[in-house]
């Protein structure tokens, strides 16, 4: 009877040895698992941070590329108004020098 007893004791004893090590393991990788989601929360953190900081400069880009746009179409416009003044000027000059002629044919007439 007591050796059934001390078998009995030794198996529980046994049982209750492994469901321990059944416990440790399954907390191990509970606090592994906890770290890893804990190493997950700051690289998305960082990473949210990062996207804000692109956001920001991308807005900062646009609008200076827009700002960029408007000198341009201005510098573009003060261009044509000059080569139109040009124009004028090469016409008033064609019509001075035909004048000039006309005027030096008729002295030597």
């Amino acid at each position: 009877m007591r050796q059934a007893q001390r078998e009995r004791a030794e198996a529980e004893s046994g049982k209750q040895r492994e469901l321990e090590q059944q416990l440790r393991s399954a907390q191990r990788v509970r606090e592994g698992s906890q770290s890893r989601a804990r190493q997950l929360e700051e690289l998305l953190r960082e990473k949210q941070l990062e996207v804000r900081q692109l956001q920001r400069d991308c807005i900062k880009y646009q609008e200076r590329i827009s700002e960029m746009g408007r000198d341009a179409k201005a510098l573009q416009q003060g261009y044509n108004e000059l080569q139109n003044k040009l124009e004028q000027s090469q016409l008033e000059t064609s019509k001075t020098l035909e004048d000039l002629k006309r005027t030096e044919a008729e002295l030597d007439t």
